[in-house]
């Protein structure tokens, strides 16, 4: 299976950089140290970005926050600060203990057992209006902050269009507004949706019939007897968009673009999100919702049929794909256009033939600042289909017993 976000040298060279023509080839590899001696190939120039850096992350509780924070430890970040709220009658606190009772961080606590020590329990809310964050905490970010992951959001595709809009919308511009703050920041790396646009090819922002500020003024100017009346023409308000979730995140998209000159920003688009593929623990997720659901009640024999166009591509990504992209891209947007970089690409097999080939232009450090957006989905080159996906779950001898069998049978014959 090939991912937009597996081939991080494509992306890297030719989609988000300007390269040099040939006749400043020679130029460029003498100015460049690009001797094997020089250059520690078991060193990522990521990791070494992202080593000490202090990193604000919003929805670090969900199953991207956990991997994502995993991940960043690993790269030996100096702090990691988390926006964090009361949820199902759990403190914040109690929340974050079982947090580090997750099996993703047993790796890492054996190396370290004092490495949670780097996270900061930020209290907040992306529902309220700066957060929610007190003046202390906002100073705090606002003084040591470098990267801002926004992750978090809500993903129910039936929440009403208010609250999906006070949230994903609304919940943006405040994170946002506090970037505009941050004294030593580096990128804001915004998670986005693939389904935010009618087309996986458009990297760009997609427009909408009304604009992000608009829908935010609306919502809060609701008295709450007209609550059920704007839901009533909900469904005609987010057209084309399939349901709130995709119309809430095309608008803070848009909220996004806005401010796109203001300091360096990049957009990720993941498709559907499956269990891990290879790191921390290959299979890991904390959920059984989506396609992780459907996989798990195919194969405990709970789910029998499931009605699918069996020709059409499953747009599904490994979540340590996504997280990988994630912390690639932020190093990405910052050190596009140094010299390091360079050396990371021309030694990622990228030979001088083909940055011959594909060059026009040198480097132009001083462009103007435009937001990158990276869609990490299938691509052509070798696309799965749900055939490809569910048909796997077809194959098993049908005459063998197992316990799965067995216990759907014992459920179903005690339920009727």
């Amino acid at each position: 299976m090939t991912f937009a976000g597996c081939q991080l040298v494509d992306v890297l060279s030719l989609n988000a950089v300007d390269t040099v023509n040939s006749s400043n080839m020679e130029s460029l590899f003498e100015n460049i140290s690009l001797e094997a001696n020089q250059f520690d190939l078991h060193c990522s120039p990521i990791k070494e970005y992202l080593k000490h850096k202090t990193v604000f992350i919003t929805g670090g509780f969900g199953f991207l926050g956990k991997l994502l924070i995993e991940k960043l430890l690993r790269c030996d970040v100096k702090k990691v600060y988390l926006l964090v709220r009361g949820k199902k009658g759990k403190s914040f606190e109690e929340r974050f203990e079982s947090l580090k009772n997750e099996s993703i961080y047993t790796e890492i606590l054996k190396a370290n057992e004092n490495i949670f020590s780097k996270i900061v329990l930020v209290s907040g809310d992306l529902q309220k209006l700066e957060l929610g964050i007190a003046n202390d905490d906002q100073e705090s970010l606002i003084n040591e902050v470098e990267i801002v992951f926004h992750v978090a959001a809500d993903v129910n595709f039936t929440q009403s269009l208010r609250e999906a809009i006070e949230t994903n919308v609304r919940g943006t511009r405040e994170i946002i507004h506090l970037c505009r703050r941050i004294i030593k920041l580096n990128v804001l790396i915004y998670v986005s949706t693939a389904f935010c646009t009618p087309s996986f090819e458009v990297h760009e922002i997609y427009e909408t019939e009304f604009d992000c500020d608009f829908m935010i003024d609306f919502v809060e100017n609701l008295k709450p007897k007209d609550y059920d009346d704007f839901e009533a023409i909900s469904t005609r308000i987010i057209q084309p968009f399939p349901n709130t979730y995709a119309y809430s995140k095309a608008l803070a998209e848009k909220m996004i673009h806005k401010h796109e000159n203001e300091f360096k920003i990049a957009i990720i688009r993941p498709a559907i999100i499956a269990t891990a593929f290879h790191e921390p623990l290959p299979g890991y997720t904390d959920n059984v919702y989506g396609v992780n659901g459907v996989v798990c009640g195919a194969g405990l024999g709970f789910l029998r049929i499931f009605h699918i166009n069996n020709k059409l591509k499953a747009n599904i990504v490994p979540a340590d794909y996504v997280i990988n992209m994630m912390l690639a891209v932020s190093w990405l947007t910052v050190c596009e256009n140094t010299s390091n970089y360079l050396q990371f690409i021309l030694y990622s097999q990228v030979n001088k033939e083909k940055l011959e080939e594909i060059s026009e232009s040198k480097i132009d450090s001083t462009r103007k600042e435009e937001i990158k957006i990276f869609n990490c989905s299938v691509t052509n080159n070798n696309p799965v289909t749900l055939k490809n996906v569910f048909g796997l779950f077809a194959i098993i001898p049908p005459n063998i017993i197992t316990c799965a069998n067995f216990l759907k049978y014992s459920i179903t014959f005690c339920l009727h």
